[in-house]
């Protein structure tokens, strides 16, 4: 099994973690509209750089989308709107190219990663160097992708599985 997670924003975070607990990849996609194109360019992108990875890696078996999900405080209507419509595009392209997806609670992943729901990006960052200390992410976006690769193999790898 494969599983690929995403923390979906305007910066986009996102990994590849096998079901022994291997990371293959990582990263960040940049969805912010260039000069001239609509705010519609940021779901656009999103299913464009998520297909591709789901091309990437659905021949090598199982895959499962993990995602952040019911993130309950955002700075603006616009961030939550934008939350809704990355989530959804999310569960669309899965559901059009038959991908299994799971949301995973943004505190079951900040609770997993520090011990507290309600944890700041900065423990977030600091419990990844200590869990993964050769490891450099691309940002806190990643790191966030990280945390929730892990929280979902909890909820998905039967117990007495291979689980790095």
């Amino acid at each position: 099994m494969i599983i690929v997670a995403i923390d979906p924003a305007v910066k986009t975070g996102w990994v590849v973690r096998t079901q022994n607990g291997e990371y293959l990849n990582g990263g960040t996609w940049m969805l912010r509209p260039s000069a001239g194109e609509g705010a519609g360019m940021i779901t656009v992108r999103l299913r464009g750089y998520l297909h591709a990875l789901l091309d990437a890696y659905r021949s090598s078996g199982e895959v499962i989308v993990a995602y952040e999900w019911m993130v309950g405080r955002h700075t603006s209507t616009a961030a939550a709107h934008l939350y809704g419509a990355l989530s959804h595009a999310i569960m669309g392209l899965c559901e059009e190219l038959n991908v299994a997806y799971l949301g995973v609670p943004v505190a079951t992943v900040k609770r997993l990663a520090t011990g507290r729901g309600n944890a700041k990006k900065t423990d977030m960052i600091a419990a990844a160097k200590v869990r993964w200390p050769e490891w450099r992410a691309s940002g806190e976006d990643e790191v966030d992708a990280r945390w929730i690769a892990e929280a979902a193999a909890l909820t998905l790898i039967p117990a007495g599985s291979t689980t790095g």
